[in-house]
This record gives C-alpha cells, structure tokens and sequence, in this order.
C-alpha cells in the first residue's frame, strides 16, 4: 500500500469517526431526549410556601435561596424537585413546572426517589442534559467541518 493511499484512508477514518462521535452519537441523544417525557425523578416536600423577599423563598419548613425570583399564593404546596432532563434541583410550586427555578446553590439534603423515576431515561444523572449534548452536537459539527477543510486544504496542496 503507497503512502498516498494510506494517507487517504487514515483521513476518511478520522472523518468518518468524527461524524460518528461528533454529530450522529449527539443526535440520537437529543432525539431521544425529545422523544422522552419530562419527568420528576426526585422530590423533596418543602411545606407551604410563606414568604419571598429577592431571591430567597420562606416555607413552612425553611428558606430556600433560588436563582431569581418565584411568586406563589401563601399556604401552596413548595417541593424541590430534579427533572431527568433539567440540570440541578428546581424549587417548585408543587405540581406546576412552570413556576420552578434552579436553586442558587446544590441542594445537600436527600431527595426521595419518584414512582416515575424507574420508568423513564434519567439524562440528568449521567450529565446528558439537553445543554450539554446540544454543545457535544455543535462541537461535533465545527471539528468535522473543520477536519475537512484540512483534509481538503492538505489534498489540495500537498
């Protein structure tokens, strides 16, 4: 086998992994998320909701520092919860994902696991969070599009 020939076939596999890990592998991941009901995989009861002043939430049964603000009507059902699609554990009004917003700092305590938990895909739990596997995506496709334009610069102009 000539080295030209050998060149080739090394830059068509370099290519060929590229769109396999770069950009086919993401999205089949992102299919998949989007195929995937959101679900609360975990959930921590908070009591009713008292008060809020800035950012930090008083309930029944503690304050809870959120990034921004929330608003509910005084005696709702609060819960943090941990969606399988969403990054970090939200702070909610109990059952209307909607009003949830990220907590400011992760949360230390326990959380009980869900009924739903065990039925569907938890992405969040392995770090596929629709964020992360949407920069793997784009990541993928700048790197092939730059190797091919390597590829191509260095047949061109050997």
């Amino acid at each position: 086998m000539s080295r030209t020939t050998l060149s080739k076939r090394l830059r068509l596999a370099g290519l060929s992994a590229m769109i396999i890990f770069g950009i086919i592998t993401p999205s089949m991941l992102l299919i998949w998320q989007a195929c995937t009901p959101l679900v609360v995989v975990q959930k921590l009861d908070l009591g009713t909701f008292v008060s809020s002043v800035d950012s930090s939430i008083q309930t029944t049964l503690g304050t809870v520092t959120v990034k921004g603000a929330i608003s509910a009507l005084r005696g709702q059902k609060m819960s943090i919860e941990v969606f399988n699609k969403i990054d970090g554990p939200q702070l909610c009004v109990d059952g209307d994902f909607q009003s949830c917003m990220p907590l400011a700092s992760p949360w230390l305590g326990s959380l009980e696991h869900t009924p739903q938990a065990v039925t569907v895909t938890d992405f969040q739990r392995y770090g596929f969070c629709t964020g992360n596997v949407e920069a793997w995506f784009w990541t993928g496709v700048l790197l092939t599009l730059l190797y091919s334009v390597l590829a191509f610069l260095n047949e061109s102009f050997p």
